[in-house]
């Protein structure tokens, strides 16, 4: 069993902010309304909710699980991120698909005829983006602030030091 993940709490709280801020910015810019600087704050909470949520009960505990099994590396975070955001795309399709029947009655054929309708619009690749850039910025900053403790050694003092402890650890007779 490997060792599980360490999660960095200041990762997770950066992490899933510039997704929120940017797809709100670009909505809020895209739509044109009376009072943009509402519709932008209302459009932050709502995708803040949505990203941080991902991030915390989604993402989280996929690289936890996944962390007793190999050892996570950038692209595996990568990986989890985009196929998440996949996931979340078809449920957030699932629920439109509920809500698009004619007359508000059912929806009018399969869900599958319903992707294929849709196709990959930006919708798909708005939650696709999210997902990598989300999980890999959480590994930017996670490993960032794992390996800022450590100060690098270079390979002269680490041999002085092995060979002072080796001189010292030798009994004189």
């Amino acid at each position: 069993m490997k060792r599980p993940l360490r999660v960095s709490w200041s990762a997770v709280a950066i992490a899933p902010l510039p997704i929120a801020l940017l797809y709100s910015l670009g909505l809020a810019i895209a739509m044109p309304g009376s009072n943009p600087l509402l519709s932008f704050l209302f459009l932050f909470a709502l995708s803040s909710v949505v990203s941080y949520g991902a991030t915390v009960f989604l993402l989280l505990p996929c690289l936890f699980v996944l962390s007793t099994v190999v050892r996570p590396s950038a692209y595996v975070t990568a990986a989890v991120g985009t196929g998440l955001g996949c996931s979340l795309y078809v449920a957030a399709a699932w629920i439109a698909y509920h809500g698009s029947g004619s007359n508000s009655g059912p929806p009018e054929g399969s869900f599958a005829d319903y992707l294929q309708r849709q196709g990959l619009d930006w919708g798909f690749w708005a939650f696709v983006v999210a997902g990598l850039a989300t999980a890999t910025l959480y590994w930017i900053l996670q490993n960032r602030q794992h390996h800022a403790g450590r100060l690098p050694q270079s390979r002269c003092s680490a041999s002085r030091a092995a060979s002072k402890t080796a001189n010292v650890a030798r009994p004189r007779s």
